[in-house]
């Protein structure tokens, strides 16, 4: 279930852009130059969502569309 206090933002809007940009930087400040990237990006978009980081087995649903645009971005960034 999602946090509705962590509500998304829809596509192409300037709120969902920036939300992207801010956990494509978290995803870069936690891996660095040389990380996993999609396990990260997985894990900030979890955390954003549901208000607490992933445990080991965590099912809880992710919007695979967030997860893509987070990954992409940080892909981004850390290109340069």
């Amino acid at each position: 279930m999602v946090n509705p206090e962590r509500s998304i933002p829809p596509v192409g809007t300037p709120a969902r852009q920036q939300l992207v940009a801010s956990l494509a930087s978290q995803v870069i400040d936690a891996v660095g130059k040389a990380g996993d990237l999609e396990r990260q990006s997985w894990v900030c978009t979890h955390t954003h969502i549901h208000g607490v980081a992933p445990l080991e087995y965590d099912i809880r649903h992710v919007p695979e569309a967030l997860y893509l645009e987070v990954l992409a971005k940080a892909r981004q960034q850390q290109a340069g």
